[in-house]
């Protein structure tokens, strides 16, 4: 494919009644060879699209994105699961094969029972290289869960998961197979003041884009508590989840991870010396 491959966008945001859009038993490859930048292969928007039982390949950026800065169109509750990744995100940093960014209107986003493997590169930007899913800006209330990550992933900085200052997103039961990095995230200190000041602003770089266009909405509220919180102006931090996660090394020692989340029941297998650290 010249750009990308799939768009879906429907449902009814105010009812919350999905969109019965679903991206099943494809092989999608090759994407992005006209235009690299900020082109996904899929793109879903809309209330509830599920994408299932596919494979990707050769796929320079992000597989499949869920939301986008400057987007007026956004997606909630969507599922991504049983697909496999692989050569994806072959030429992009601080990006993922899954991603989704600087959007709090696209929450419950659902990722499991995937298998990425042989992903990312060796390019690295301020640190960071790619991840298999990467909340960006603020993303919130994702459930990551029973992923294989591995093995054959390239970059020094490779992470499994990172969020960029999000909250209330949950990381459990997952497979990790040599990566440098099992999880990454990054909080500002006043985050609530952060999330309070969008309420009424203009969100990302579209004008127009504000929370009130959905935190007004019954349906946010009564999913996600913190959203009314925020919109009485009483807002707090929901601490991210991980826990229940095996990693495996053979070769390579992970990174340290630390800050901002409750880390439980994490599981180490090594195969060659020093564990490492989950401080």
């Amino acid at each position: 494919m010249a750009d990308s491959a799939i768009y879906v966008n429907g449902g009814n945001f105010d009812t919350f009644e999905p969109s019965g859009n679903r991206i099943t038993n494809n092989v999608i490859h090759n994407t992005g060879r006209n235009k690299e930048f900020n082109v996904p292969a899929v793109s879903i928007r809309g209330v509830e699209p599920h994408v299932d039982h596919n494979e990707f390949y050769n796929i320079p950026l992000a597989a499949i994105m869920f939301s986008a800065a400057g987007d007026k169109i956004t997606s909630v509750n969507s599922v991504i699961e049983y697909n496999k990744f692989h050569e994806c995100c072959t030429n992009g940093v601080d990006l993922a094969v899954v991603y989704g960014g600087r959007d709090l209107r696209a929450l419950g986003t659902k990722v499991r029972y995937n298998h990425f493997y042989n992903i990312s590169n060796n390019m690295d930007a301020y640190g960071f290289s790619g991840s298999a899913v990467f909340g960006d800006d603020a993303t919130s209330s994702v459930e990551i869960t029973n992923n294989i990550v591995g093995p054959g992933c390239s970059g020094d900085n490779t992470e499994a998961f990172k969020f960029n200052w999000g909250h209330d997103n949950v990381i459990s039961n997952n497979l990790i197979i040599d990566l440098p990095t099992f999880f990454y995230i990054y909080k500002f200190n006043d985050f609530v003041d952060r999330i309070q000041k969008q309420y009424d602003a203009s969100f990302g770089s579209e004008p127009g884009v504000t929370l009130t266009m959905c935190w007004d909405n019954a349906n946010y509220q009564k999913n996600w508590p913190w959203v009314k919180a925020f919109k009485d102006g009483e807002g707090y931090y929901v601490p991210n989840e991980v826990s229940n996660n095996v990693m495996i090394y053979t070769d390579n020692y992970p990174h340290s991870v630390s800050g901002w989340s409750e880390f439980n029941n994490a599981y180490y297998i090594y195969n060659n010396g020093n564990p490492g650290s989950d401080e």
